[in-house]
């Protein structure tokens, strides 16, 4: 988890983590507990959200490019408060 955040720019200061049994690791925003809002992110300066494009193909071997929201912003909306995410 911790190489992943990395590889997508998002400092140990925006996340909090614990392991409260040594086997299992919970990952949250360190952001309030009250705050569940993931549609300002954008705008929120510490998170350096930038949109991606997504190249997708057309029919006759064309492709079509797409703006779209960026990995890092998923995953900060996965780690917000008010949400449980689990991966294996």
């Amino acid at each position: 988890m911790a190489t992943y955040l990395r590889e997508l720019y998002i400092g140990d200061a925006l996340i909090i983590k614990v392991s409260p049994d040594r086997e299992t690791l919970i990952c949250a925003l360190n952001t309030a507990p009250a705050d569940t809002n993931t549609l300002d992110f954008h705008q929120r300066k510490p998170y350096r959200m930038k949109g991606d494009v997504l190249h997708l193909p057309m029919h006759g071997g064309k492709t079509r490019a797409v703006h779209t929201v960026s990995k890092n912003e998923i995953l900060l909306a996965l780690l917000q408060h008010g949400r449980l995410t689990t991966m294996s």
